[in-house]
């Protein structure tokens, strides 16, 4: 998902509202009902030249977020976001 004019701690944010939403559906099938959970990677353009870079980063934290035990929200530090926008 691309958030045009939002920083990092606000796309941090959304995230977060969208996992804990996504936290609480469950759905049956037959009489299984199965618990649903999103993990998101979030990185900044502003910290990339290239949006393939945006993607890849993006990408490694999702992974960090999976390998961290899934259902989180993963990102580069909000004090190195800052820093690196210096």
């Amino acid at each position: 998902m691309l958030l045009p004019e939002t920083e990092l701690s606000q796309a941090r944010q959304l995230a977060e509202r969208l996992r804990l939403s996504i936290e609480v559906l469950s759905f049956r099938d037959g009489r299984k009902t199965f618990r649903v959970s999103a993990s998101f990677g979030i990185a900044e353009l502003g910290m990339h030249s290239q949006i393939d870079e945006l993607i890849a980063e993006a990408d490694d934290w999702l992974y960090r977020a999976k390998q961290g035990g899934r259902n989180r929200v993963a990102g580069a530090p909000q004090n190195l976001a800052g820093d690196l926008r210096a």
